[in-house]
């Protein structure tokens, strides 16, 4: 079991940098907020074979993931759309747009705007 501790004890220290690198970036997201007033959300795969910080040039924690087996949504699922709602609720709480990204593992398939569609449902 010793090779099965090392792989978890890396995980666990890709686990702090991962979030220390977060912490480190809140003047970034701020600033970069300030300039671009558009939410940006991802639906994506499970695996997480997309960085699309590294994709979008943008700092960590700009892009708002969503994930699940596949890649598959479907609007109608109740938490999902509860979800999807409430984010774009905070968005235009703050005055802000929204664009979501819907992706397929290794590639960004197309953009979607969806705050329209959503604000006529209601």
């Amino acid at each position: 079991m010793p090779h099965l501790n090392h792989g978890i004890d890396y995980l666990l220290d890709f686990n702090v940098r991962h979030a220390q690198t977060f912490m480190d970036l809140a003047t970034e997201r701020r600033r970069y907020r300030g300039e671009h007033p558009t939410e940006i959300a991802a639906l994506k795969c499970m695996d997480g074979r997309l960085n699309l910080s590294v994709m979008t040039q943008t700092t960590v924690g700009i892009i708002q993931p969503y994930r699940n087996l596949g890649g598959k949504f479907n609007l109608g699922w109740p938490f999902f759309q509860a979800t999807l709602d409430d984010w774009v609720q905070y968005a235009i709480s703050r005055g802000r747009h929204c664009i979501v990204f819907v992706t397929y593992h290794s590639r960004v398939v197309m953009f979607i705007a969806v705050v329209e569609v959503l604000i006529m449902t209601k």
